[in-house]
């Protein structure tokens, strides 16, 4: 949004930003966590945390609960999958027992449960760290 980000200095950012009118994303600079994200996310951290790295293979992420994921939301993902060999979704196990039916939808659409990545919640101090193994987060 423009109240927090102008496009004024466009140097200032190496991520292209998108603004969307009449949006505004609460924040709070009291649980900034810079530190998080200093240095890099090595394929040795992402095995220490047990997660998929982007340097192995296109890793595609989404760390909202499992019930905001609709099923237009998820045929949409696994067509962009299908065209990405070697793809992975990662997803919380968040509830847990979604992940049955999720490995049964990945067979049903043709795709191996095995490109199906599911792990735990990340304790605040870490996960900010962590979702940087991914190679691009997807919302619902």
């Amino acid at each position: 949004n423009t109240h927090k980000h102008t496009e004024q200095h466009p140097e200032c950012f190496t991520e292209r930003v998108a603004f969307m009118p009449n949006m505004y994303m609460v924040n709070d600079h009291r649980q900034s966590q810079l530190q998080q994200i200093e240095g890099e996310f090595t394929t040795d951290n992402a095995t220490n945390y047990s997660v998929p790295h982007r340097a192995n293979q296109m890793v595609f992420a989404n760390f909202n609960h499992l019930q905001k994921l609709g099923p237009s939301t998820f045929a949409l993902w696994v067509r962009i999958m299908l065209k990405v060999p070697g793809s992975i979704l990662w997803l919380l196990k968040f509830p847990k027992e979604a992940e049955p039916h999720l490995q049964r939808e990945f067979r049903e659409r043709k795709l191996d449960p095995a490109r199906l990545w599911l792990s735990e919640k990340f304790a605040s101090h870490v996960h900010l760290n962590v979702k940087r193994a991914a190679t691009m987060l997807l919302d619902t």
